[in-house]
C-alpha cells in the first residue's frame, strides 16, 4: 500500500534558491524525529525520484523537495509512522496558471508516473539520492515584485522594492486575486511572477492602469 497526500502549494515558493517557481513539490515524510529513512520512506523516496524523474523533461528545474521537519500530529508523518510509504505532492504555481489549469496537468502526469512505477514495481532500481538532490523549496516569490516603488506612492521616500503577494477572496463571481504588500525593502534575493521597474515608463503605465495596485500606495 502507498499513501498519496495531496494539497494546494502557495505561489511564494522556488525550487531551491532559484528564479524558477516550485511548480510542483514532493516529499517523503520523515517517521521519527531523527529523521531516519525508513523501509517506507525509502519506498517513497524512490517512488518520488521516479516521478521528479519525469517531470524534469516538462518543467525543468521547477521541481522542489518539502522540508522534512518532523511532526506527528500531520498526516503524511502519520501514515509513515504506522510503515505506509507516504508521498506529499503539492500543487504549486506556473507562470501565468493562476487557476492551476497547467499546473492540475502536471500533478496528473506524476501520480500516472507513480502508478505506473508501484503497479509494475518499477521505483526498485531508483535510488533515494536522486530524491535529496531534488532542491529544497524556499520562500522566495512574490506574485508583483515592483523596484522603485517611491516612484508610484510619491512619498518622496528613498528608492525600495515592494512584494506584493495575492490574497485569494471567494465572492459571487467565484475567486478574486486581491493584492496586498507583504514586504518592503531592497529585497535584492527575492523574485517576482511578474517584476516591475518603475524607473521603466512602460512598466510604471501598467502599474498606473492597475487600480487595485495604485490603491495600495496611494493608501499605504
Amino acid at each position: 500500500d502507498f499513501c498519496f497526500n495531496l494539497h494546494d502549494q502557495r505561489t511564494i515558493y522556488s525550487a531551491g534558491p532559484s528564479p524558477k517557481p516550485a511548480t510542483l513539490s514532493y516529499l517523503s515524510p520523515a517517521a521519527n524525529p531523527s529523521r531516519e529513512v525508513t523501509g517506507s520512506r525509502l519506498s517513497a523516496m524512490k517512488v518520488i525520484s521516479r516521478m521528479n524523474r519525469e517531470l524534469q523533461d516538462l518543467i525543468p528545474g521547477q521541481v522542489g523537495r518539502y522540508d522534512d521537519a518532523f511532526n506527528p500530529n500531520c498526516v503524511g508523518d502519520a501514515f509513515q509512522m504506522s510503515g505506509t510509504p507516504t508521498i506529499l505532492v503539492e500543487a504549486g504555481h506556473y507562470p501565468e496558471d493562476y487557476n492551476r489549469e497547467k499546473t492540475r496537468m502536471f500533478v496528473y502526469k506524476a501520480l500516472w508516473t507513480a502508478l505506473e512505477a508501484i503497479a509494475f514495481d518499477t521505483y526498485h532500481s531508483e535510488s533515494e539520492t536522486n530524491y535529496f538532490a531534488i532542491p529544497e523549496n524556499k520562500k522566495l516569490f512574490f506574485d508583483f515584485l515592483i523596484r522603485n516603488a517611491q516612484i508610484l506612492d510619491k512619498k518622496g521616500l528613498p528608492p525600495y522594492s515592494a512584494g506584493i503577494l495575492f490574497r485569494e477572496e471567494l465572492n459571487s463571481d467565484g475567486i478574486r486575486f486581491s493584492p496586498y504588500i507583504e514586504k518592503e525593502g531592497t529585497l535584492p534575493e527575492y523574485y517576482g511572477h511578474q517584476t516591475f521597474d518603475c524607473t521603466n515608463k512602460e512598466d510604471l503605465e501598467k502599474l498606473r492602469q492597475n487600480e487595485d495596485i495604485t490603491r495600495l500606495f496611494l493608501n499605504s
